[in-house]
């Protein structure tokens, strides 16, 4: 208990600790949250462990980085920045405009008849 309150208040302490307390998991995991350097006063074997954990971790951040990268590259497309949203937005909008609508019921058609819209044949001949 004397080591584990000397290592909780400065984990440099595991220094000072006898072999068999450096090799202990608990001991040691208490002095490197009190000073990540306290490592290097730890077992050798608690070392090894320690560096393929973090070899470990670091693989799976490798990992999770590159497939969201893969990603971000696969939904290029979707991050458009705000101002090109609204520029897509109001060129869309300002289309829909010149789209003939369909009308649910068949007798009043949205599509300019062609006496409304075109001049007939002969009216633009008379001249």
């Amino acid at each position: 208990d004397t080591v584990k309150t000397a290592v909780t208040q400065n984990g440099m302490a595991l220094e000072f600790a006898s072999e068999r307390l450096a090799d202990d998991d608990e001991i040691v995991e208490l002095a490197i949250q009190s000073c990540p350097e306290a490592i290097r006063h730890a077992s050798e074997r608690i070392r090894v462990q320690q560096r393929n954990q973090l070899e470990r971790e670091r693989e799976q951040l490798v990992v999770q980085c590159e497939s969201e990268r893969e990603r971000e590259r696969q939904n290029h497309h979707l991050n458009l920045t705000e101002e090109q949203r609204r520029r897509i937005s109001t060129k869309w909008k300002g289309a829909k405009s010149y789209w003939p609508t369909r009308s649910t019921s068949s007798s009043s058609s949205s599509f300019p008849s062609s006496s409304s819209s075109f001049p007939s044949s002969s009216s633009s001949s008379s001249s």
